[in-house]
């Protein structure tokens, strides 16, 4: 089967969600986001850290406008002819006909897993943990998920991240292997926002941040699976991790004492997932 571009789409697995993107456009795939987004986060976090001064501060609604570009890169490539096209780009976006439990699993079981993450530390350390928000408190759930996802990374990554580069992964090698690249190279793009004040990223322990986002990785890659390549599947569930991440008292400056609060034990939690995800991806039969 011809895709655009002339390329021969893969067919070999058994779920079609593979593309056989070659590996130079992969290449430069990366190169474009990297490139896109670090021309405006590398020069923030080098004016917050005093090495150059412009005589004025970018503003951070710049940092969230540049993290658009793993979408936007994987728009540009399919528009040039790779594979995914445009409208399968399109399609993977909008492709929400799965199980009505998938909604529940993505947009609360964040939640959940904040919550455990609270009864672990409020069981090491119990005046440590704040109380949780109030009942009118999540009146201003939705806006706080509107947010996070326009600008809080969700739908400006999430079409590059798994609708274009897992995909181009899953037709070169196994569904494991296609997690670790992924959840690497997502991890190492954060890097710029751990010196941007004023960023979730500044405030929390690089290490145990790049770890989590390995494992979120394989976390995301099963569902994906699973969900016959939804990345709007994909999509709620990275918009309800930032947006109960940062509703529920769990990023540093919610909980003391300490400087990274309850963090690493949410990591850990994640990491446990991960790992169970990575085993099951490692059995699966393509």
């Amino acid at each position: 089967m011809r895709a655009a571009g002339g390329q021969v789409r893969n067919v070999s697995r058994s779920d079609g969600l593979g593309y056989p993107i070659a590996t130079g456009r992969m290449a430069t795939f990366v190169a474009c986001v990297f490139l896109l987004s670090w021309a405006v986060w590398v020069p923030m976090a080098l004016i917050d850290a005093g090495v150059i001064d412009l005589g004025f501060r970018i503003p951070l609604l710049a940092k969230d406008i540049a993290s658009w570009a793993p979408s936007l890169a994987a728009l540009g490539l399919a528009a040039l002819g790779s594979v995914p096209s445009p409208r399968e780009l399109g399609r993977a976006l909008l492709r929400w006909r799965v199980r009505l439990a998938w909604y529940f699993v993505v947009l609360l079981g964040p939640a959940m897993l904040a919550l455990l993450a609270l009864a672990a530390w409020n069981a090491i350390s119990p005046d440590a943990v704040p109380p949780l928000p109030g009942l009118f408190d999540f009146v201003y759930f939705p806006l706080v998920f509107a947010y996070v996802l326009v600008l809080g990374g969700p739908l400006g990554e999430e079409s590059g991240w798994r609708g274009y580069l897992l995909p181009g992964l899953l037709g070169r090698m196994s569904a494991a292997s296609a997690a670790l690249v992924v959840g690497i190279v997502w991890a190492l793009w954060h890097t710029p926002l751990f010196w941007i004040e004023g960023t979730v990223q500044a405030d929390l322990p690089i290490g145990w941040y790049m770890t989590m986002t390995v494992g979120l990785s394989f976390i995301y890659t099963w569902v994906f699976l699973r969900t016959q390549g939804s990345v709007l599947i994909a999509v709620l569930l990275h918009t309800a991790s930032n947006a109960w991440m940062g509703f529920l008292p769990i990023l540093p400056a919610s909980v003391q004492p300490g400087p990274i609060g309850l963090f690493p034990v949410l990591a850990a939690v994640v990491l446990f997932l991960g790992a169970l995800a990575a085993t099951s991806l490692a059995r699966r039969k393509d």
